[in-house]
């Protein structure tokens, strides 16, 4: 776009707050116009917003301008200010009849929750039956929000509910059961970003930038965040919809327990095993079995197509641009357990590249780290992962008669200037096998635009390294 161009031009006795949010240049002018002042912001030469991967909301990274009514001059000549603060707002909320009155609501006919509560003795135990007995008994009719419209005792008895309904029922819930349980707003990475300096005006609150509320406990200063609407987070898992976004705890002022929260936990991560035993025939070809183990958010990432089925599944996950790789089988264990990692067996067979006496292989097969996605120089948006990743890769493979093992790439560590990112590579050669074991670790699930030359360096090393092969040599005829 050449240029943009945004003109405020109100009456005297209106005031706007106008807040600029750009990465690039603009200008700013006024303009006198009797008794009022004209505002026009201009900017030119827009380049458009490029398609990149891994960005937490693009709207969060594109130039613009918020205006808001500030405050306005009452017939008397006095201005009344419009602006509130979060106190403000959080006192609304536990006032209000849809919102903090129905956390005071008894939850009829729980009788088996309460015989199941009888079995647990630990709180983790017991927050962890509450929130299985809610997703059990609920279902979510796919509307977001904070409130309770109809209330809870409605959505109960309709075993159906909106995901402000169900959570403030599980927050219930959970604090008739002695836990420390909180109503924490957030919103989604879809809704986009939290301003958490802005609480809005009387017009329009602060907690309008919200689209759902999820349950907030505190176990041991561990803090749990729960969503009762969707069925597949496991308890321990902060759902990846709000991962590194910022909540606002909700609570009574006097009890100083409101304020803002960080929704990220260092300790839970994607993390992925590769176990794969190899056997290269005579022909060419290369059997293998890979055992890939998810954990986590890797699990999550992964469960709900391998339950819709085996083809939709391979379709994501190994749909590999290969006509050279045949998949003969896959099968999975623990599918259907959301306190077990998710694993996958994987058989298949690869006609592997070659030429003359040389053959090569490729260890680096399902892992999702085949193509680099920030092969561009440069980035407009930061790099989003939101959370730590853990990857192994390891196994051995076995070369027949007449074969053998060339020259190795390097035993090598290689780490981030500031150790955010590390690989490491080891491989030896006994006789006709190999063995062989890559690491990678991500100890940051973000990075800034600033850090993007760095990162885009170390990421091109990173795949080099991942995608380079091993030689093996057909013997020499004796």
């Amino acid at each position: 776009m050449k240029v943009s161009r945004y003109v405020l031009d109100f009456p005297d006795y209106i005031q706007m707050r106008n807040t600029p949010f750009c990465s690039r240049k603009y200008e700013r002018k006024e303009e006198s116009k009797g008794a009022r002042v004209a505002q026009s912001y201009l900017m030119k030469e827009i380049p458009g917003f490029r398609n990149e991967s891994n960005v937490i909301n693009e709207e969060a990274y594109m130039d613009r301008l918020e205006t808001t009514i500030s405050a306005y001059k009452e017939a008397s000549g006095l201005w009344k200010n419009r602006n509130i603060n979060w106190l403000q707002v959080i006192r609304f909320l536990m006032e209000d009849e849809d919102f903090g009155i129905q956390l005071k609501r008894d939850i009829p006919r729980t009788t088996d929750l309460d015989l199941e509560l009888a079995q647990v003795k630990d709180d983790y135990s017991r927050m962890k039956t509450i929130h299985a007995y809610v997703r059990k008994n609920m279902a979510w009719n796919e509307y977001y929000g904070i409130w309770a419209l109809d209330g809870v005792k409605a959505a109960w008895k309709d075993k159906k509910g909106t995901a402000g309904e169900i959570n403030l029922i599980l927050v219930n819930l959970l604090r008739n059961a002695g836990l420390d349980a909180k109503p924490v707003l957030v919103s989604t990475h879809e809704n986009g970003m939290v301003n958490a300096t802005d609480a809005g005006t009387y017009d329009y609150p602060g907690f309008n930038q919200f689209n759902k509320v999820l349950a907030h406990v505190t176990i041991g200063g561990k803090v749990y965040v729960l969503d009762g609407s969707e069925k597949e987070t496991p308890t321990h898992l902060i759902p990846r919809d709000v991962l590194m976004t910022e909540g606002l705890v909700i609570e009574k002022i006097d009890t100083g327990e409101w304020g803002w929260v960080t929704l990220w936990d260092p300790n839970e991560t994607y993390k992925e095993v590769f176990v794969l035993n190899g056997y290269v025939e005579a022909d060419g070809k290369v059997k293998v079995k890979e055992d890939i183990t998810s954990i986590d958010y890797s699990r999550l990432r992964k469960i709900e197509l391998a339950r819709k089925g085996e083809k939709e599944f391979k379709e994501r996950f190994m749909g590999v641009d290969d006509p050279n790789l045949q998949i003969d089988s896959v099968t999975f264990d623990n599918k259907d357990s959301d306190s077990l990692p998710f694993v996958q067996h994987v058989q298949f067979t690869e006609t592997l590249n070659g030429t003359g006496d040389y053959l090569f292989l490729s260890v680096n097969k399902f892992t999702g780290l085949e193509k680099n996605p920030f092969i561009a120089d440069t980035r407009q948006a930061d790099v989003f992962f939101g959370a730590n990743q853990s990857y192994l890769i390891t196994g051995n493979v076995f070369l027949p008669e007449g074969y053998e093992w060339d020259a190795l790439p390097k035993n090598l560590r290689m780490i981030m200037p500031d150790t955010s990112i590390s690989i490491t590579r080891i491989s030896q050669v006994s006789n006709d096998r190999l063995s062989m074991r890559i690491t990678i670790d991500f100890k940051k699930p973000f990075f800034s635009v600033q850090e993007y030359g760095a990162f885009h360096e170390f990421y091109k090393q990173l795949f080099d390294i991942l995608n380079e092969q091993y030689v093996i040599k057909k013997k020499a005829r004796p």
